[in-house]
């Protein structure tokens, strides 16, 4: 249990450690931030691909340009 706060902290290993910490922590906000970005073009791309069906009266999806 008292080497939770070291081990977190980067304090275990040293200035090394320390680094190491802080690159994770802007990996996991980079993720964080590209994960909700890749989410919206998904979505964006999905509503574009129903307003084109509905405007299809058959329900094929119009041609790419």
């Amino acid at each position: 249990m008292q080497a939770q706060f070291p081990l977190h902290s980067g304090r275990i290993v040293g200035l090394p450690g320390r680094i190491l910490i802080s690159i994770m922590g802007l990996v996991v906000a980079a993720l964080s931030v590209t994960g909700v970005v890749i989410w919206w073009r998904k979505r964006r791309a999905r509503v574009r691909v129903r307003e084109t069906s509905l405007a299809q009266p058959d329900g094929r999806l119009a041609p790419a340009e």
